[in-house]
């Protein structure tokens, strides 16, 4: 069934375009309940999410941005292109396309004296444990296996003072965890790490 524009038009009876009209009320409640929520349902009209299918690169005017998706952008690693989402911004006097890398799985935790962590670990996103194994170096599991090994990394130490000083090391890339080995020099505990893995 399709949507027939236009109709009722002037001069046209109800027994003409009856099934044209019910016919487009049918197309309204299907089209709209693909990624939202149906009329009749609590929360109806909201948005289950976004979709976005591949197209061109869309066209901005002054201060406005559009996100789109890219399946031109091969990364290295990568055997095949693959979908990314894409910023497109136009300031006025320039526009620029950004990349906008998924975050996978990000943690901050505590570490006492010892080398143990403390709980509850903090922020975290698909992240199912963190182990100490051994002293210094920590195995991050994450809830939900990543794609690929393709993935970044960031790591940031917080320590108590000025003096302090760290130096972080991921030595193992799996798609169900990372081990990463963090040195904190002229601290005090308790210190924080902070870990996101993006990309891949």
């Amino acid at each position: 069934m399709s949507y027939t524009p236009n109709v009722p038009q002037i001069g046209q009876s109800l027994d003409g375009t009856r099934d044209l009209i019910r016919g487009n009320f049918q197309v309204i409640n299907t089209t709209q309940s693909v990624n939202h929520v149906a009329f009749n349902d609590t929360g109806a009209g909201k948005h289950k999410f976004l979709q976005l299918p591949v197209g061109s690169v869309p066209t901005t005017a002054v201060d406005e941005m559009g996100i789109y998706p890219d399946n031109t952008k091969t990364f290295v690693g990568a055997a095949t292109k693959s979908s990314v989402l894409m910023l497109d911004a136009d300031s006025g006097s320039a526009s620029y396309s950004s990349l906008l890398i998924p975050v996978r799985a990000a943690v901050k935790f505590s570490v006492s004296a010892g080398g143990t962590i403390t709980s509850p670990l903090d922020y975290m996103f698909n992240i199912s444990s963190v182990a100490v194994v051994p002293t210094s170096s920590y195995t991050i599991n994450f809830t939900n296996n990543l794609p690929n090994t393709n993935y970044i990394v960031s790591i940031t130490a917080v320590g108590n003072s000025l003096t302090t000083s760290s130096n972080v090391l991921v030595y193992e890339l799996n798609v169900s965890y990372i081990k990463i080995k963090c040195v904190i020099n002229n601290r005090t505990f308790p210190f924080s790490v902070m870990v996101q893995v993006s990309g891949g």
